[in-house]
């Protein structure tokens, strides 16, 4: 499964076995190659902890199991789309501030840490839900 950047490619292959395990059907589109022009770590950070994030959602859901990622390039800016399902009852965005995880001094950075490389980039995150399912968009605004 190719992304057409090297970095993402290899995140996605370290995750993908888990993924696997957790029975997690895992779907890419676009060219992530629209991510070329940004550090090697930042992008490690911003999909590291969005699969991370994705993943741990999905444990959550009895019923089919997935993570759709998505590249798409405007003309004024970049966006980065990750598809999970919710579990039931979902998570209101004040929830998204904080860990779903008991020891709370220890979990909890990952979207902050999303925020703060994405903002290096003029970029922004954003979620969306849908029926059953969260959207997490990232935004990467051209200069």
């Amino acid at each position: 499964m190719l992304t057409g950047n090297e970095i993402v490619d290899i995140l996605v292959k370290m995750k993908y076995q888990k993924m696997q395990d957790l029975q997690i059907a895992l779907k890419v589109a676009g060219n992530f190659n629209v991510v070329s022009h940004m550090e090697p770590m930042d992008i490690c950070v911003i999909f590291s902890n969005a699969l991370d994030n994705a993943m741990e959602a999905c444990e959550k859901v009895e019923e089919t199991r997935y993570i759709e990622i998505a590249a798409k390039e405007f003309s004024c800016y970049t966006m980065i789309c990750l598809k999970n399902p919710l579990p039931e009852g979902g998570r209101d965005k004040k929830a998204f501030s904080r860990t779903s995880k008991g020891n709370q001094e220890q979990h909890g950075f990952g979207i902050g840490n999303i925020q703060m490389t994405l903002a290096k980039y003029q970029g922004e995150l954003n979620y969306e839900q849908k029926e059953s399912a969260m959207i997490t968009q990232m935004v990467l605004h051209k200069l």
